[in-house]
């Protein structure tokens, strides 16, 4: 059958070449160019040429899903009362702008690097068991973060925000790992895209209770706007257990995800040096997506923290008024998250939205910085790049790996990079609107752009690249992507994309290496009391 798809480099692909290392003169074989092969793919395949796989039964598919995403129901709320709250906080807890963008970043500091190893371990021992320590870590967090209301405490609050944030980053790869065990294949971007329209309910609610709750009772405790996402974080911990046990004892073990063993505590410590390790392994395609992408989570993350103090600076606002103007931009991701995954399951082209929503970005910022038009338009424009703003990235890792083997890594270093850009954006912008006469936040604004504008241009080069080394698989709906690179196993090839590069790898740890750097210094130079 004639192809419009372009030749697509691929490599021989043998059980040692899975298993080499960096160095090994099979990995070095592996990659060498004259072992390189051409070959024309197909647009697509016949009905008889799809592999058959374990068909799951709905009924425990549906059960799975539940419980897994509401494993972090708790700490996503918990995360997100703080925003509406940032004008009182700063004046309860008698802290600069610059300080609270370190407590509202705090959960970003330890998730510089630990998301590696804790991604790593995941891939090693399996999401349920590592969810089990991480939920309670969750709870950990949010009580310290509750009891600093008592005696309006700074430092426990930023020492109980950075305890959730690492039981929360692990919560998130656990939740990454598991999703594709259950839909890989069929509706992957459709469960992706559920999970991210929950976690917007999620910060909805929080957004449209953070000010009623700390106005609770004759003396306006602050306190409970902490109290009460503790309560929620340890419903959400219940959930983890239970889907637990539900894996553990209700699943058939045909259907379970699978588990590697391990026999005794030296093997414990070998194999937890060998999944460290594993960062290695990653393909270059994944790292160049990585280094491209490292301040756009945080530049974004700006405005979603800061929306509300916007609209008090800006516009005269009230507290609560405001917070409840900025809960409106998480409705419209609601309704229209889950059908942007279901349209890249059904129809594809997942790196056209890439460029879109920072238009549309960029459109909101200068609306809201730079006119006085009522600010309920930014916000509103906002919702349709705050639904595409996540989900293309989270259904395009995946793709980028070559097996599940190392979606936990993956998604570990992901956020690592994503933690490391929000801690620079978040302590960078409090200081820049520190400086700004009125505390105001034009040159805020002025930065944050300039960042979309050079990620306008990334989503033509990924569709470049994809081209070029994955056969277009991010423009390909979710079965056929499946299909086609299933039959190039069985076939004992791999596209271009999913090799490893020695020098991608080591670009890509240096730039987060630099990242963490940077943000830990600017953490600790503006948490210091002054």
């Amino acid at each position: 059958m004639a192809s419009n798809q372009p030749q697509v480099p691929l490599n021989e692909k043998g059980t040692e070449d899975r298993l080499a290392r960096p160095g090994s003169s099979t990995a070095e074989s592996a990659a060498s160019d004259d072992e390189q092969t051409k070959l024309e793919l197909e647009d697509g395949f016949e009905e008889e040429d799809e592999v058959p796989a374990v068909v799951i039964p709905l009924k425990y598919r549906i059960t799975a899903i539940v419980l897994i995403i509401l494993f972090g129901t708790g700490n996503t709320y918990a995360g997100f009362v703080l925003g509406p709250l940032k004008t009182r906080l700063v004046r309860e807890l008698k802290i600069t702008n610059a300080q609270f963008s370190v407590v509202s970043s705090a959960s970003s500091l330890v998730n510089t690097l630990l998301p590696i190893i804790g991604g790593a371990i995941i891939d090693r021992y399996g999401g349920s068991r590592i969810a089990l320590g991480s939920a309670v870590l969750c709870v950990a967090g949010t009580v310290l973060s509750a009891c600093s209301s008592i005696d309006n405490r700074y430092t426990l609050l930023v020492g109980g925000e950075i305890i959730l944030g690492f039981g929360s980053a692990i919560q998130d790869i656990c939740q990454y790992k598991l999703y594709p065990h259950w839909f890989a294949g069929s509706h992957m971007g459709l469960i992706f895209g559920v999970n991210v329209a929950w976690s917007r309910v999620i910060q909805l609610v929080a957004r449209l209770t953070a000010v009623p709750m700390a106005d609770i009772g004759p003396g306006r405790y602050w306190g409970w706007a902490m109290w009460i996402p503790c309560i929620t974080t340890f419903l959400s911990g219940f959930c983890v257990y239970a889907y637990y046990f539900f894996e553990n004892r209700i699943l058939p073990a045909q259907y379970r995800p699978p588990k590697p063993e391990v026999h005794s505590e030296q093997s414990l410590l070998s194999d937890w040096k060998d999944t460290i390790k594993s960062i290695v392994l990653l393909p270059k395609f994944y790292w160049i997506m990585n280094v491209t992408q490292m301040l756009q989570g945080g530049a974004t993350r700006v405005w979603l923290r800061n929306v509300a103090d916007i609209q008090v600076k800006s516009r005269g606002t009230s507290e609560q008024a405001a917070g409840y103007n900025a809960a409106l931009q998480t409705v419209i991701p609601i309704v229209l998250t889950p059908v942007t995954g279901l349209f890249f399951d059904k129809i594809g082209w997942r790196m056209v939205f890439v460029t879109t929503t920072s238009l549309i970005w960029i459109l909101v910022w200068g609306l809201a910085g730079f006119t006085k038009v009522n600010f309920l338009a930014p916000v509103l424009i906002s919702s349709f790049a705050y639904v595409t703003n996540l989900i293309p990235f989270m259904a395009t890792v995946p793709i980028l790996l070559p097996s599940n083997e190392l979606m936990g890594t993956a998604f570990g270093v992901w956020q690592s990079y994503q933690n490391a850009g929000t801690l620079i954006m978040d302590v960078a912008s409090g200081a820049i609107q520190d400086k700004t006469p009125g505390h105001q936040y034009d040159r805020v604004f002025i930065m944050i752009m300039a960042f979309k504008a050079y990620d306008a241009f990334l989503g033509p080069f990924y569709d470049w690249l994809d081209g070029r080394w994955l056969g277009h698989q991010l423009r390909m709906p979710e079965r056929k992507r499946r299909n086609k690179l299933v039959q190039l196993e069985l076939r004992g090839q791999k596209y271009k994309g999913h090799e490893r590069s020695k020098f991608w790898t080591w670009v890509g740890c240096s730039v987060l290496s630099a990242m963490v750097v940077t943000g830990w210094a600017l953490y600790i130079i503006y948490s210091m009391a002054r």
